[in-house]
């Protein structure tokens, strides 16, 4: 099972040039675990009036048991040092799934079907960069007990154009069996889109 963290809503606000959507919520602000001073202020921030695109909570059966889980992205801690990023979670509502390993920078999520066969879900993460244009992305899937990569982390340049949810989703995809990325060519200046093979981990 393969876990991709996105949403389908379109787009509404202004995209930032990093890949992200400006106005696009962080699920927490403030680590989980902060004290009561940052629970009243969280209560009590301005109410996001505008959503472009809910990349940070997703629906899927990711375990395949029929029944619809919502996956959603919060921060999880705050970097401590120079040149390193805040740590974010994926958490899912009810208790059929354990949460996935806190991964380095803000996540999107992706629900890329599945793609392994299992008859659930996969989940795919699009992790931004601490710097430049050059983002994560990586596939999940939930084997029985626990979360486990599908394939190895791979870059995605973006030459810091937003990517919309759809264009990730058909990032990756399986096709007679064997799973394909689609890359852009690096040696040709229109960088057109090349269909490789994508190792399963």
């Amino acid at each position: 099972m393969i876990v991709t963290i996105a949403c389908g809503q379109p787009a509404t606000g202004e995209q930032h040039a990093t890949g992200m959507p400006t106005g696009q919520p962080r699920a927490a602000s403030q680590p989980e675990g902060a004290g009561a001073r940052g629970t009243q202020q969280q209560q009590t921030a301005a109410p996001i009036t505008s959503t472009p695109a809910d990349t940070v909570r997703i629906t899927g059966d990711f375990n395949g048991d029929g029944v619809m889980d919502t996956a959603f992205s919060v921060l999880y801690g705050r970097a401590v040092e120079e040149n390193t990023q805040e740590q974010y979670i994926v958490r899912f509502t009810g208790s059929a799934l354990p949460p996935l390993t806190p991964l380095p920078g803000r996540q999107r999520l992706i629900n890329e079907g599945d793609l392994n066969g299992d008859g659930a879900d996969e989940l795919g993460f699009f992790g931004e960069p601490l710097q430049g244009c050059s983002y994560t992305m990586q596939t999940f899937f939930f084997n029985k007990t626990h979360w486990q990569e599908l394939t190895e982390p791979w870059l995605i340049p973006t030459a810091c154009k937003f990517l919309s949810d759809e264009q990730l989703q058909q990032r990756v995809f399986l096709e007679n069996g064997r799973l394909y990325h689609l890359a852009a060519d690096a040696n040709d200046e229109a960088a057109p889109m090349q269909k490789r093979p994508l190792p399963r981990k």
